[in-house]
């Protein structure tokens, strides 16, 4: 938290230079009118009371983070679930313990330390800290908000200018990178998993449909016809009929088919297409689907494989809270990723029925919640075709 409260106390340490040559013109002086002076002082004053305010912001978002891990880590440590994840929240910030119990991830890192820690600092001003009421809360499921009343009282020693405020503050804390508990207590710690925000503006889109098609494969996209490898990437060409062999898959924006055991042909501006989706989604995969006749891009397989988390609004996984306390029920605002069967195997870890859908809160909630095989991704992916509308994967159900 150190990082985060810098710029406050060197802001802090600039005005006492200014205050020191007032202070001497003011008695050594008399050319100077006292209300430039005063105009002078209520300026530092000003600038002093908003560093410290934004510097809050900073010291609430820092102390909220490591609130967060040190909240993690007990469920983890523990295999406990925490009763009240937005009250236990507070008392990490605001005391450094957890159930009363100080931990170290919170040394230094807490609310009131912060406010010692400016008030310690010898500025010529007289600075007084007060807040009250924490409260945390989910705001978007990478976001909770602290709300927060907030005193400053400022000063200055002449008693020429001061500030006294008290108002709400509301801090964003970022929710990312925590380690969520709901993997490694479903898996008995044998899966880890932290969160991060999926990177992908789309899940699933079709970027172009043919007249002719045969078989599935999935491989990265290309439009060299001398690329090298080519039994692993899928050539996008003007004429796949006349296109070299050797490539895993074809799509051709000619109606010619190519000799070839996996293809899509008579695609309209294959190329263009499938070139602007690439270099917008910076994803290169391509998946060739017999049934619909259309190249798909599929980045919902790399949430699959890496873990990624979503968020939707309306609709979506519980929220970081509702996890700190084991509850795996739907929220409106929350978090979801999707289990990776086939590392959960390589884990040891049991697996449930083969049906199972793979949005996790689903997976690790008591019971089956069984969902459809979908097309391109993996074959012990499942989803509901709710659920996978909200991905965009209706079309290949």
């Amino acid at each position: 938290m150190l990082s985060g409260q810098v710029y406050s106390i060197v802001t802090l340490l600039l005005v006492i230079p200014l205050l020191l040559f007032i202070i001497f013109f003011i008695s050594s002086s008399q050319t100077i009118r006292y209300g430039t002076i005063e105009k002078v002082i209520a300026d530092q004053l000003h600038q002093v009371e908003k560093s410290v305010e934004n510097d809050f912001q900073k010291a609430v978002s820092i102390s909220g983070q490591r609130a967060l891990i040190a909240a993690s880590d007990s469920v983890l440590s523990t295999g406990a679930y925490i009763d009240n994840s937005s009250a236990r929240l507070g008392e990490l910030m605001e005391n450094g313990s957890l159930y009363g119990n100080p931990t170290f991830l919170m040394e230094n890192n807490s609310i009131p330390d912060w406010i010692l820690l400016m008030q310690g600092v010898q500025t010529g001003f007289d600075l007084q800290i007060n807040h009250s009421g924490l409260a945390a809360s989910n705001l978007d499921g990478f976001n909770l908000n602290a709300e927060v009343m907030l005193t400053i009282d400022i000063k200055d020693r002449l008693d020429v200018a001061r500030i006294a405020r008290t108002f709400p503050a509301t801090v964003k804390i970022p929710v990312e990178n925590v380690e969520d508990p709901t993997a490694a207590i479903g898996t008995q710690n044998l899966a880890t998993r932290n969160i991060v925000r999926y990177p992908y503006s789309y899940y699933a889109k079709s970027m172009v449909a043919g007249s002719a098609s045969y078989g599935n494969c999935t491989g990265t996209a290309t439009f060299d016809p001398g690329a090298v490898n080519p039994g692993s990437k899928i050539l996008i060409v003007s004429d796949a009929s006349t296109a070299p062999g050797g490539f895993l898959g074809y799509v051709g924006e000619a109606a010619g088919v190519p000799a070839a055991s996996c293809y899509i042909a008579g695609a309209a501006n294959a190329v263009a297409l499938a070139n602007a989706t690439i270099t917008q989604s910076n994803y290169s995969e391509v998946y060739l689907d017999e049934l619909t006749k259309g190249a798909w891009s599929l980045p919902v397989n790399d949430a699959v494989e890496k873990g990624y988390y979503s968020h939707f609004p309306g609709t979506s996984g519980p929220d970081i809270l509702q996890r700190l306390e084991g509850n795996l029920n739907e929220s409106s605002n929350g978090l979801e990723s999707f289990v990776n069967v086939d590392d959960l195997i390589s884990a040891g870890a049991g697996i449930k029925g083969p049906d199972q859908s793979s949005l996790d809160y689903l997976y690790y909630q008591i019971g089956i919640n069984n969902g459809q095989k979908v097309r391109g991704l993996p074959d012990k992916f499942r989803i509901s075709a709710a659920d996978g509308s909200r991905y965009g994967l209706t079309g290949l159900m």
